[in-house]
């Protein structure tokens, strides 16, 4: 198990905690000091959490045992590589009383999924996902198709509707220039002519 000693007085080294891609269930110790004395963690809670390279958060609750935290490795924390900065957050009754903040090295995995070795126990589960991913990528592009096809749609009722209001309107507006042009007069009888 590897252990880590994590001051939460400011101005230390930062401490590095190195772990593989993937890496689920293994086990970190980290002691905590404050300046030169343990740190009694005894009814508190310590979390380690920190923000991984595409800007996606990790947050995993350590299980306490004195001036001692043991982490256990996640796949949340542990699926990007990458240095992520991290913060040991200690709280006692919902208030933090302490944090620190440590490097988390995680080393890429250089078996990356969809890395084939040309087996057949690694040929056809790779294919499957493969397979998967392009039924998934065509169900979501006719998803996308339908919905521009109803947006088309929608569209040509609207200019449709824009089309024959236009029509109305250039009548009334060619009735209105009539009337107003129209010579109007009386004949002699005293009736009103236009």
């Amino acid at each position: 198990m590897e252990t880590r000693n994590v001051n939460i007085t400011p101005g230390g080294a930062t401490p590095v905690i190195h772990v593989s891609q993937n890496d689920v269930g293994r086990p970190i110790a980290i002691n905590v000091t404050d300046g030169d004395d343990w740190y009694d963690l005894t009814g508190c809670t310590v979390k380690l959490q920190g923000t991984k390279p595409s800007g996606l958060g990790y947050t995993v609750t350590g299980t306490v045992s004195g001036h001692k935290v043991t982490i256990v490795t996640t796949l949340q924390m542990t699926d990007e590589h990458g240095n992520i900065a991290s913060e040991l957050k200690i709280t006692k009754n919902n208030t933090v009383i302490g944090t620190a903040n440590i490097i988390l090295a995680v080393e890429k995995d250089p078996h990356q999924p969809g890395t084939t070795d040309g087996s057949a126990e690694t040929l056809v589960p790779e294919l499957t996902i493969l397979v998967e991913r392009i039924e998934e990528d065509a169900e979501q592009i006719t998803a996308e198709m339908t919905s521009l096809k109803n947006d088309t749609v929608a569209a040509a009722a609207i200019a449709a509707e824009s089309a024959e209001a236009a029509t109305a309107a250039a009548e009334e507006v060619e009735e209105l220039i009539h009337d107003l042009t129209t010579p109007i007069w009386f004949d002699d009888e005293g009736y009103l002519c236009f």
